[in-house]
């Protein structure tokens, strides 16, 4: 991961309904975004265990920004 990242980098959400056979692809992806000085990627499910659903998650990452 780049650590030389922009102060406020854009936020790409990796849709999880593309698991399965996009698995690696969705890393590989991951790994790009996150290599960028200008962006980080989110997924839902490697953001760890909550409760709340994963469009409240992503809304509530837009909100914050």
């Amino acid at each position: 991961m780049n650590t030389n990242k922009v102060k406020d980098p854009i936020i790409v959400f990796i849709s999880s309904k593309c698991d399965g056979k996009y698995r690696e692809m969705r890393k590989r992806l991951s790994k790009l975004i996150n290599d960028s000085p200008l962006m980080n990627s989110i997924c839902y499910e490697e953001e760890g265990s909550r409760s709340v659903k994963s469009e409240e998650f992503y809304v509530n990452h837009v909100k914050v920004l």
